[in-house]
């Protein structure tokens, strides 16, 4: 999937606010693999983009930029053409107790989008061997078919939420903060799985997430976001190696290590993080960086490369040397 032109825009707004983010500059999803976001509490507005994929309606209305998938404009689609497309993009929830419908078995979960987009027909005995089969290759054994979610714990109904997504063999899959709700060690079964899965059946990855640890280890590509914009974009070594934005540089700092001889130094940020709904003119980090410069409170810089597949959008970009 590609996200077109330089920066895709969208606006979403309530009765008397708005919120405007830039996604990320058109770039492939699907030749990164693994892409991952990280960044505030404004992940909302990620969130509801990606949901937006899925809405002919919403994409129209909203979206001044474009999403194309293998050169498709998913806004030119009628609805039964981008029903078809849906299967393609699935989404893994954050929270694996309210995504999962209670009154539904887990064979009922996994198998409503194969009825909805026709894969199988109802009471069709090969659609429950084939659920039985993606349940056990999400680590689900197929006796627990016709369990309801309440009688799984936390990451077996993860699990379930994964299964469902993949039952449709997906190109692109958005994990939205998929492992945050969970215990560490289960944390950790979840994103191997995730990558087990994602190598076996060539799948990419958009991972949402807030843990910097773990974005670390699923990733192939970072952005960083800050009030809803890609301030930093690179490989993920090429991210923890050498941060170029201040904030990246802060979130970074902030990760716990247990090198006792570690000298590195936390920085802090001061300050409170901008109202999303009137952010501040400029560069939106200004009001919390220690590099700002006046020209970072009236210019907003766009991402530029630094160093090759590594962008940036500071005035005053770490490590970088400016010219005379």
């Amino acid at each position: 999937m590609k996200i077109s032109k330089k920066v895709l825009n969208t606006e979403f707004a309530g009765s008397s606010q708005s919120v405007n983010y830039g996604l990320v500059p058109g770039t492939r999803i699907n030749e990164m693999r693994y892409m991952c976001d990280f960044g505030p509490t404004q992940f909302e507005e990620v969130r509801r983009a990606i949901a937006y994929i899925v809405d002919r309606d919403e994409i129209n209305k909203q979206l001044t930029g474009g999403y194309r998938d293998n050169g498709v404009d998913l806004a030119r689609l009628k609805t039964q053409e981008m029903r078809f497309l849906r299967k393609d993009m699935q989404m893994i929830f954050q929270d694996p107790y309210s995504s999962l419908n209670p009154r539904m078995t887990v064979g009922q979960i996994i198998g409503e989008g194969l009825l909805a987009h026709g894969i199988f027909k109802k009471n069709d005995e090969k659609m429950q061997a084939y659920v039985m089969e993606v349940m056990e290759k999400c680590g689900l054994a197929p006796y627990m078919i016709h369990r309801y979610p309440h009688q799984f714990s936390g990451g077996q109904r993860q699990r379930i939420g994964i299964a469902r997504a993949l039952a449709l063999k997906p190109r692109f899959v958005v994990c939205d903060e998929a492992v945050s709700a969970l215990d560490v060690s289960i944390q950790s079964q979840i994103v191997n799985l995730l990558k087990d899965l994602g190598s076996e059946d060539n799948l990419a990855y958009l991972f949402i997430s807030h843990g910097l640890s773990v974005v670390k280890y699923i990733s192939d590509r970072i952005g960083v976001m800050y009030l809803g914009n890609i301030v930093e974009l690179a490989e993920s070594q090429e991210m923890f190696d050498h941060p170029t934005h201040p904030y990246t540089e802060a979130l970074l700092s902030a990760i716990p290590t247990t090198d006792v001889d570690s000298n590195r130094e936390m920085i802090p940020l001061e300050g409170d993080i901008p109202s999303p709904v009137h952010p501040p003119k400029g560069c939106k980090f200004h009001t919390r960086c220690k590099y700002c410069t006046e020209i970072c409170k009236h210019i907003t810089l766009e991402l530029v490369e630094m160093r090759p597949g590594h962008f940036v959008a500071c005035h005053n970009p770490l490590g970088v040397e400016k010219d005379s």
